[in-house]
């Protein structure tokens, strides 16, 4: 096993990889980092675009998830059925049962839109982005589901959410949990609330009114504060628009203790009754193909180390916020090699922060196919996982 490090004005890298089973030396702190299928954290990503036809309506569904798996030890169901509700509309428990039920009801999947002059078209447009975390503390997550018949300039549904779960309680706070109640009259702010808000605004010419902050709110990080987002006010994106308020003396003043403290890091004193993790179903392809750990021959990257190294140093970013912040170490990435070298289902399972997550996983989605794994000489499925270091120089 090799390992690489990369050096450039903005930061380092170092990297191997491994297979799911294998044990990691990590030179932080001549500490150990073990990954395989116990690992207490675990975030799918899952980016598609699909056609579907039934009768005479083709649906584009537009799929963005960063999806929660595991966090902190426990299978967060609560949280899992909660999104499969709000994302596909159904009372599943996971990702998998929950977007194969939504995708059942839009019909046969096509490659191909119909000529059909009678056709008429329908959008959906599905995305979970992760916020931000404090390990064993919280996760926040921005949720949102837009339904739209043809052109129709505004959506016959549109949920637009952000999200704070809470470890300990297994449980997604309110923002009353988060706001203190004396500035949430009636579920509207208070002017000085909206004045904090519009401060810390992006640059845009709409003005902001009481009426356009939706009752709800989500933690950050303890650099970052909290967010909220203006329901009358679009991004570029179609989205509502999203404030960020950082820590400080003026949004202090309008938290609860309760965020206070879990932007402190202090974890909530009820007491969580240990639960195992189920086993791991064996993992199948789309087709039904297993998907191995370890085969006779492991896949290998065409090109050799130092060309993936050469690559990857170049699709790989910084991400502004933890850049400026310096916020630096090791995340993991794992995803599977398919029996034809391609590369799919990455998930991070040992995560840094949402920013380099997101980079890392899009870094290796843009690697070129592999040369497959091979058992008894016929090419299969395998999942790998590749640590990368990053440190702020």
């Amino acid at each position: 096993m090799s390992t690489i490090v990369f050096r450039n004005t903005i930061f380092s890298l170092l990297f191997f990889f491994m297979p799911m089973t294998a044990a990691a030396q990590q030179t932080d702190n001549e500490s150990r980092l073990t990954v395989n299928d116990s690992q207490t954290y675990k975030i799918t990503y899952v980016d598609e675009r699909k056609l579907f036809l039934k009768d005479n309506v083709v649906t584009l569904a537009a799929v963005t998830l960063e999806w929660p798996e595991r966090i902190s030890g426990t299978a967060v169901d609560s949280l899992q059925k909660w999104l499969c509700a709000t994302l596909f509309g159904n009372d599943c428990q996971s990702l998998t049962q929950g977007r194969k039920q939504l995708y059942e009801t839009l019909g046969e999947e096509i490659t191909v839109m119909p000529e059909d002059p009678n056709i008429k078209r329908q959008y959906i447009t599905l995305r979970l982005i992760e916020m931000g975390w404090d390990k064993d503390k919280y996760m926040s997550f921005r949720v949102m589901a837009q339904h739209r018949d043809g052109d129709e300039p505004k959506p016959k549904v549109n949920i637009q959410r952000l999200i704070t779960y809470e470890v300990a309680t297994e449980q997604i706070l309110t923002t009353h949990e988060l706001i203190r109640n004396r500035y949430m009259p009636n579920k509207l702010y208070h002017p000085e609330m909206c004045a904090l808000i519009a401060t810390n605004m992006p640059k845009v010419e709409a003005k902001i009114y009481s009426d356009d902050i939706p009752d709800q709110v989500c933690l950050l990080n303890k650099r970052s504060g909290v967010a909220f987002n203006l329901k009358n006010v679009p991004d570029d994106n179609g989205m509502d628009m999203l404030v960020e308020i950082p820590r400080g003396r003026m949004l202090e003043f309008f938290l609860t203790s309760k965020a206070l403290k879990m932007l402190n890091g202090e974890v909530a004193k009820t007491k969580k009754v240990a639960r195992p993790l189920p086993t791991p179903e064996k993992e199948l392809m789309e087709d039904g193909q297993p998907v191995y750990v370890v085969t006779d021959s492991m896949p290998q990257y065409p090109d050799g180390m130092e060309k993936l190294s050469g690559f990857l140093m170049q699709q790989l970013t910084y991400p502004e916020f933890e850049k400026t912040n310096k916020i630096q170490g090791r995340v993991v990435i794992s995803f599977v090699i398919g029996a034809d070298g391609r590369i799919c289902r990455p998930s991070v399972i040992l995560p840094l922060s949402p920013g380099i997550d997101r980079a890392a996983v899009k870094a290796v989605l843009d690697m070129k196919p592999w040369i497959p794994g091979k058992m008894n000489g016929t090419p299969v499925n395998v999942r790998m996982a590749i640590p990368l270091v990053f440190r702020a120089n």
